[in-house]
């Protein structure tokens, strides 16, 4: 009997019931035999270096910066187990999602779990808009247009308190930068942030300037501090949370949060409408979507490695994508089960299984091995300018340089 050791970022309250059930079925406990399968949560990227780092590596992981962890070398190459899998087939995914398994000739994941491809959206409570006398059946497509939906949506208490926000362009996918999820800005204003083949960044560039200065007139009116406030507040902290507790009206998402606000939260489901993701208003009319999703690795030394992959196999199957999307909306990568998904589930869920075919932009993720460098650097640097401590151009420069810093040193 052996402990199999699967790790993830997301916290156990969001996902337990999920396991609970997938660990139920008898495909999963065929598979694991008398080991035993340990889910662990909230596990982020430097934990698992310091793992590896320890000589005492987690088997497998299944939401990382799988671009970073492939530039590192500490991942087990998969090529021989794919080609004799009955379950991953190339031609059952977009041949987008399938290119961003491999590094440098070798296969170093597959999707599995929460792999469903359209990344991007714009959602906002039709309640509440309603309610600031806005038309819910006519959304905003521009920063600006959502910047004057913010004005009216944000309201304050007598004491100043900010008790409901219109949009914080930096939650949840807005404010991310991840192989799984990419780089929202860079989709919304269309211009390629990092070149793989030649390992260029382009941040300090008119395009970034402008989202930073375009999304920080929204964080400066409803005051830095104020907010900090707002998201200390318990069910409002954390990606979406605020959203799906209906005390926040517009969030930068994609479709998974169309099943988390059906099983989190008290408001209708169907006052949770899908639009297009927001673009700079020299773009509008531009339909964006950007496909990437969530993958499963298995580190180099990892002693249960081949149970990892079959688990990633499970994770794919009909049994398997059934429960996770019926217990939390989260759809798989697979293409012959995404045809035939209930739609009725989850209101919505229809423009994301419709949108590559009516996008007239299509984005992917870029594997960039220093990806969680500049997403802390992001988050540090955005907070100085909407506090009027660094301009626009300031933060896009700074963080260019670091970026480029940090790629200098995966090099050597």
């Amino acid at each position: 009997m052996a402990t199999i050791r699967f790790a993830l970022e997301w916290p156990l309250q969001d996902l337990e019931h999920i396991w609970r059930a997938l660990l139920a079925t008898e495909e999963l406990r065929d598979i694991l035999g008398d080991d035993t399968l340990e889910i662990c949560y909230s596990v982020n990227h430097e934990m698992l270096l310091d793992a590896v780092a320890r000589g005492e590596p987690y088997d497998g992981v299944g939401d990382a910066n799988t671009d970073c962890l492939m530039a590192a070398g500490v991942l087990q190459p998969i090529d021989e187990w794919v080609a004799h899998s009955q379950v991953f087939r190339a031609d059952d995914y977009l041949p987008e999602v399938w290119r961003r398994q491999f590094h440098e000739g070798r296969q170093y994941s597959v999707p599995a779990f929460e792999s469903g491809p359209f990344r991007y959206g714009f959602q906002y409570n039709a309640r509440l808009v309603r309610e600031a006398g806005l038309d819910p059946d006519r959304p905003p497509q521009t920063y600006d247009e959502a910047f004057a939906w913010h004005q009216a949506l944000t309201r304050f208490d007598a004491q100043g308190r900010l008790v409901q926000l219109g949009l914080d362009p930096h939650d949840a996918m807005g404010g991310i930068l991840h192989i799984a999820d990419g780089f929202y800005p860079a989709a919304a204003w269309g211009w390629d942030w990092y070149e793989p083949e030649s390992r260029r960044l382009r941040l300090d560039c008119p395009e970034f300037i402008d989202q930073i200065e375009t999304t920080g007139r929204c964080f400066k009116h409803a005051g830095p501090d104020r907010l900090a406030a707002f998201r200390a507040v318990p069910g409002q902290e954390g990606w979406g949370n605020a959203f799906n507790a209906g005390t926040q009206a517009m969030i930068s998402e994609g479709y998974c949060n169309l099943g988390e606000f059906v099983h989190d939260s008290d408001e209708s489901p169907a006052d949770n409408r899908a639009a297009w993701m927001l673009v700079p208003a020299h773009r509008k009319g531009a339909r964006v979507q950007l496909i990437g999703g969530c993958a499963t690795v298995i580190f180099r030394g990892a002693r249960h490695g081949e149970k990892i992959f079959r688990l990633a196999e499970f994770l794919n199957t009909p049994t398997a994508c059934d429960i996770i999307y019926r217990l939390r909306g989260y759809l798989p990568a697979r293409l012959s089960w995404l045809r035939q998904a209930d739609r009725a589930l989850y209101p919505g869920i229809g423009f994301y299984l419709d949108c590559l075919q009516q996008a007239t932009e299509i984005h992917v993720t870029r594997p960039c091995p220093v990806t969680r460098v500049l997403l802390v650097e992001w988050r540090r640097l955005r907070e100085l300018h909407h506090r009027g401590q660094l301009s626009a151009v300031a933060v896009a420069r700074e963080l260019q340089t670091i970026g480029e810093a940090a790629l200098a040193q995966v090099a050597r």
